[in-house]
């Protein structure tokens, strides 16, 4: 499956990678994010496991969620 990465004006949509652990604990750790995706996950390995359930998505549906990266800040 290859997924697609999206190119805004400010924002590009690529695939979650290994290198995206720490910014996906940081989201997950955010109490506002958590409470509408079922709670809190704040370890790193709870994290990595659930950034492979979201390329499990896209290998098993076709489609899935990407890492959101701001094009000016690289954040």
């Amino acid at each position: 499956m290859n997924i697609p990465t999206l190119t805004t004006t400010r924002l590009i949509l690529r695939p979650i990678e290994n290198g995206d652990v720490d910014g996906f604990t940081r989201i997950w750790a955010d109490p506002e994010f958590a409470r509408h995706v079922g709670g809190p996950v704040t370890l790193p390995d709870a994290v990595w496991h659930q950034m492979a359930g979201c390329l499990g998505c896209w290998l098993l549906t076709g489609v899935g969620p990407w890492s959101v990266v701001e094009r000016d800040s690289g954040a």
